[in-house]
């Protein structure tokens, strides 16, 4: 019997652990924190946004039936427009619920910007700082990879040549 003792083993927030996976937890935070402020900007001044774009007439002109049904149905479209899918697994099996809590605090943290956002700027102003925002989330979600297995995001499987072969410990029983 054969045990490899692989050397490729690298500890969080090492050298090894930035240059494989520093991009996809750049990734994964940054969109997250960057997508936050825009989400709880948008939900906590909803009403002032709705109405700012016509979306939401005044009170006394509708009816409480005709205002739930209007605000549901620009709800409805912001819900569909803001749905990010994330990526569940991204980072190494030793790593996901260290590096998915450090995303989660940036989460956080954009909420908390998000929900102190000042609305001072005027509502066009501050739609196109939203905006912007959320396109730069956009961009940084391209550094959490697609398409690809655990196994080859991780590279955890990757021969290091000689290094690998010299850390194999034969066992006879």
């Amino acid at each position: 019997m054969i045990i490899s003792n692989r050397s490729s083993k690298f500890a969080l927030f090492s050298k090894e652990f930035l240059r494989r996976h520093g991009l996809h937890l750049l990734g994964t935070a940054t969109t997250w924190f960057l997508l936050d402020i825009a989400y709880y900007s948008q939900k906590l001044f909803q009403k002032d946004i709705f109405s700012a774009v016509g979306w939401l007439p005044s009170a006394g002109s509708m009816s409480a039936l005709d205002e739930l049904y209007k605000i549901a149905r620009a709800q409805t479209l912001i819900a569909l427009c803001g749905t990010v899918p994330g990526a569940a697994e991204v980072f190494p099996a030793r790593f996901p619920s260290t590096c998915h809590g450090i995303s989660a605090a940036s989460d956080k943290a954009g909420a908390i910007i998000g929900a102190r956002y000042p609305p001072g700027i005027g509502m066009r102003n501050s739609l196109i700082v939203l905006g912007v925002i959320s396109i730069l989330g956009f961009f940084f979600k391209f550094l959490v990879p697609k398409g690809k297995s655990l196994e080859e995001m991780s590279r955890e499987n990757e021969d290091e040549g000689a290094q690998v072969q010299s850390n194999e410990v034969e066992l006879t029983v």
